[in-house]
């Protein structure tokens, strides 16, 4: 199965059943290992060899002869390659290859060997990693040309107290990371770990973790983990990246999003994080399920910095699901006493304001409305900017607040002028 974010899709993700081609799955099952590009292209590997996907249910197989005696470890996509870490076993070696993934399976773009069996490999842009089963993690790209692979540099992971054989993911941490000095995120079993300077520290549960960019003002990325009950977010600062500081992550996490559902994705462009249904998981019609993460890390960045929430806001700001988003905002900060006044501050600044505000209003209990139109410049006054304005649906919602909030006679004339704006 396989989350892909179709193409010309803007607001949303769609999930497709992805089935590996009968011919190679019944001869090679269990399937091992699998990996998906942006693009929705899926590599995947049972016993021996490899197949990848072209789209529309067709697959690339590699001849029988190398499927007879190659195994691969560890999968992942390096743009438009399939960085596959496999086991010769007719030369007992084992190697890291790279295939072009729209092209026939009859030889690999570039290989090298590998002094050990690989047991994870992932893509950071151009760069590969890949973690053998003595603990050595190693960075490899292909060169100019494509046509050779250069290791880049190399960490001893397993002097610092990491067992290989139970690490799922491995990356760089966020940092502007040259050949010395780099911290590496593992997850170990259950717990997520930053190895550094020679030590490995623990920095929680977790059972998958991911690194979005953000690249707003002061702040650089985010890294988040799954922990079995909620998802956590560590925000790193433009100031810790180019220094090379993990102290986001040794901080522990900023932002907290508890989940009723089982995450996959975190759709940074969208603001989502994206999973599955578990009652659905094993059915035909496996259920995807999604919710706004935009909401919390706004509020952490209201706290450190409205001027880079608010360019983090503005760039959601032509997204289908903005006002929305927004009105959670604007609630969480209401009915939690929480920066209510920055995070006005920045939503004033958008078109959307008085629809905002209207709509949270009407969701959230009237003992909360003195002190949210106290910050908004008042009730009437919301109506009469609605109205000059030209937004009639959001100032005839807003009447049922005037009646609440103001005297008879001003509710009585705001509707008079309704009804004149409406002739």
């Amino acid at each position: 199965m396989v989350l892909v974010q179709a193409r010309g899709v803007d607001e949303g993700a769609v999930w497709r059943v992805e089935h590996v081609a009968a011919s190679y799955a019944g001869a090679n099952a269990p399937i091992r290992v699998a990996a998906c590009s942006a693009d929705g292209r899926v590599a995947a590997a049972g016993t021996r060899g490899m197949a990848v996907s072209t789209g529309h249910g067709r697959w690339r197989l590699q001849r029988a002869a190398r499927e007879r005696i190659v195994e691969y470890t560890a999968l992942a996509w390096s743009g438009s390659h399939v960085a596959a870490a496999c086991v010769d076993h007719a030369r007992n070696t084992a190697r890291l290859e790279f295939w072009m993934g729209g092209r026939a399976l009859d030889a690999p773009a570039a290989s090298i060997d590998l002094d050990a069996r690989a047991v994870v490999v992932s893509a950071h842009g151009s760069a590969v990693l890949v973690l053998s089963e003595h603990g050595m993690l190693s960075e490899y790209a292909l060169a100019a040309g494509g046509a050779q692979v250069e290791l880049r540099r190399a960490v001893d992971v397993a002097a610092c107290g990491v067992d290989a054989h139970c690490v799922r993911q491995v990356m760089w941490a966020p940092g502007a990371c040259g050949d010395s000095g780099a911290a590496v995120v593992v997850v170990q079993g259950a717990q997520l770990r930053v190895v550094r300077d020679g030590r490995a520290s623990t920095v929680g549960r977790a059972e998958h973790v991911s690194i979005s960019s953000v690249n707003i003002g002061s702040m650089h990325s985010a890294v988040w983990w799954y922990d079995g009950m909620q998802v956590l977010a560590a925000p790193v600062s433009l100031d810790d990246f180019m220094s090379n500081d993990t102290r986001a992550l040794d901080r522990g996490p900023s932002v907290h999003l508890p989940l009723d559902f089982y995450p996959l994705v975190i759709a940074a462009d969208h603001g989502m994080v994206i999973g599955l249904d578990q009652d659905s998981v094993g059915t035909h019609a496996p259920m995807l399920r999604g919710t706004l993460f935009l909401p919390s890390l706004l509020s952490h960045m209201l706290h450190t910095s409205e001027p880079d929430a608010l360019m983090y806001a503005a760039s959601f700001e032509h997204r289908g699901f903005f006002a929305h988003a927004m009105e959670k905002l604007l609630h969480e900060a209401l009915v939690n006493d929480m920066r209510l006044d920055r995070t006005v501050r920045m939503l004033a600044h958008f078109a959307q304001f008085d629809d905002i505000v209207v709509h949270c209003a009407r969701k959230t209990e009237a003992a909360f409305w003195p002190q949210l139109f106290e910050c908004v410049g008042g009730a009437a006054r919301l109506f009469m900017r609605c109205l000059n304005n030209g937004r009639l649906r959001t100032a005839a919602q807003s009447l049922l607040i005037l009646q609440t909030m103001e005297p008879p006679e001003v509710a009585a004339k705001s509707f008079a002028e309704l009804d004149d704006h409406n002739m």
